[in-house]
């Protein structure tokens, strides 16, 4: 967990930091990844603090609520400095495993639609 952050007690979460200027929800895990969740009003976060339990808050009301991505060791040194870009995820798009001619050979009926 970066030193930045604030540690919680919770089986899972590690901590958090929220940058209120970008509505942005930093949240470290024990298993050592970083999400940042975005758009999460300042309210939640004041109840997240305030939850007893903080896993249960989490899977509750941010996790599938909340747009997210993963934040490398980088890209959370930048946010936390101030120096970050756009944020987005930054997935590469995977390769076709099958071209479509192998398609249509897989699948005959491709072949007589196109």
């Amino acid at each position: 967990m970066h030193g930045s952050m604030i540690p919680v007690l919770s089986s899972n979460i590690d901590g958090y930091r929220y940058l209120d200027d970008q509505c942005l929800l930093l949240i470290a895990f024990k298993s050592g990844m970083t999400y940042a969740y975005k758009n999460v009003p300042d309210f939640i976060v004041l109840d997240f603090v305030d939850a007893p339990s903080k896993g249960n808050f989490f899977h509750t009301f941010i996790r599938d609520i909340y747009p997210f991505f993963k934040l490398d060791p980088m890209a959370l040194e930048n946010l936390l400095a101030g120096t970050s870009g756009v944020l987005s995820p930054k997935r590469q798009p995977r390769p076709p495993s099958l071209t479509f001619s192998a398609l249509q050979v897989k699948h005959p009926v491709l072949a007589a639609m196109f």
